[in-house]
């Protein structure tokens, strides 16, 4: 839990200021893809832990997918009105899946809390 909460952190405290900035969205998914990185080389005995860790490594895996996304559609400025357009929708459609997203991190972080530190 150590590793995920630690993870969490170094991402949290880069989203504040992630703005229009593609730079900040780069740094945001390559904090993930550390976190994921980390999750791997972890080996739990317990099957249902490592189970959990598999689940989380895939949200991990898809928030620095639509991170590195984001970062890569606000790198490409739209130069004319119908291209801005499309731009911004492209651009919502991927904060709409990374929203879609976000309940699956909770739900995978309170399980391995759940399991890490079992009441």
């Amino acid at each position: 839990m150590d590793t995920v909460n630690a993870g969490l952190e170094e991402v949290r405290r880069r989203l504040p200021d992630a703005g229009a900035d593609p730079g900040a969205y780069s740094k945001i998914a390559s904090a993930y893809e550390r976190l994921g990185q980390k999750l791997t080389e972890l080996a739990p005995r317990d099957a249902e832990l490592g189970r959990a860790l598999i689940s989380y490594k895939e949200v991990t895996d898809q928030a620095a997918k639509d991170c590195r996304d984001y970062a890569a559609e606000l790198g490409h400025p739209a130069p004319s009105k119908p291209d801005r357009k499309a731009r911004e929708q492209r651009l919502h459609h991927i904060r709409s899946l990374a929203k879609g997203e976000a309940p699956r991190e909770a739900t995978a972080v309170r399980r391995l809390n759940t399991l890490c530190h079992p009441e």
